[in-house]
């Protein structure tokens, strides 16, 4: 199948992929683009598999019945048979011995991992074997992890709140972790969200950190100035599906 014709960013020529509305190596609103056609690629189709051989034909099977082997031996088939009887005779006794000694276990030993001792007293439950834990999901690490007084503002320490920027501002997104692992990944994703020109909640860039409990802050600056409107950005914890926190903001 033929490939998408590949965009670039007409302000640094970064490859832009068919969703974007912002350069994400600049900001930059996408206008226009240069297109790069990308050739079919054929692919060879592999001949099918050679069929599996037909089973050997058994061999023929030996002309002639013989003479059978007790016939000609009757004496030593005979005390063959008087051989086995013994054996089973053997066999017998020893189980029956086994079985008087109460299945050959010796001591307090249990008969098996899930039986209890012998001289167990009679109301004591039976040990049950214990599963091994199952794996926890991916997302059950961020069960405990908070995020608290998450703001925008005008300052990286979130010291001016504030949800109106002008056009050269920079945007600063400011919070807080509780009882986090030092691991802990948060994504801010911010969005174009009704901005005139633009396709309503456009990406404009993704930045991702990682960290343990305490201040954690993301900024977004403009390559040259932000169009009007409406903006917003969204936070998620490690690699969940839904954002844990949400923000609108505006520039005018």
């Amino acid at each position: 199948m033929a490939e998408t014709p590949a965009r670039y960013c007409s302000n640094c020529g970064h490859e832009l992929s068919p969703e974007d509305q912002f350069c994400p190596n600049c900001g930059s609103p996408v206008h226009e683009t240069a297109t790069v056609p990308t050739p079919e690629a054929d692919v060879p189709v592999p001949p099918p598999p050679p069929q599996a051989a037909a089973a050997a034909a058994p061999p023929p099977q030996a002309e002639g019945a013989q003479r059978s082997w007790p016939r000609r031996h009757p004496y030593l088939t005979g005390c063959l048979g008087l051989v086995g009887v013994l054996a089973l005779l053997i066999i017998a006794l020893i189980a029956i011995i086994a079985i008087a000694n109460g299945g050959g276990n010796d001591g307090d030993e249990p008969a098996s991992k899930n039986d209890p001792p012998a001289n167990a007293p009679a109301n004591t439950p039976e040990s049950t074997p214990t599963s091994a834990p199952t794996e926890a999901p991916a997302d059950e690490d961020t069960s405990t992890v908070t995020m608290s007084d998450v703001k925008m503002a005008a300052d990286g320490n979130g010291d001016q709140p504030t949800t109106v920027f002008s056009p050269n501002d920079t945007f600063y997104c400011v919070g807080y972790l509780e009882d986090a692992p030092d691991d802990t990944k948060i994504t801010a994703v911010w969005l174009a969200a009704d901005v005139e020109n633009i396709e309503p909640n456009s990406k404009i860039k993704q930045i991702s950190a990682t960290g343990g409990d305490g201040l954690f802050r993301f900024n977004l600056s403009p390559a040259d100035s932000w169009p009007t409107g409406e903006y917003a950005v969204q936070l998620y914890l490690n690699d969940a599906e839904d954002p844990t926190k949400s923000l609108t903001f505006e520039v005018r």
